[in-house]
């Protein structure tokens, strides 16, 4: 898959939930390196996310 993205990172805040892990998902799907954070640390550290 080719895309103007890959390569690219994202930076993402509230990301551990909500929209902000649906963008993370999306992007990651594009090849976009996520930089995620969210207060709810908890949360972020629960690694939702599949390789």
């Amino acid at each position: 898959m080719s895309n103007e993205f890959a390569g690219k990172t994202a930076i993402i805040s509230g990301g551990a939930g909500g929209i902000g892990f649906s963008l993370a998902e999306e992007f990651r799907q594009l090849g976009i390196k996520i930089v995620n954070a969210d207060i709810d640390q908890q949360q972020l550290a629960a690694e939702r996310y599949l390789p």
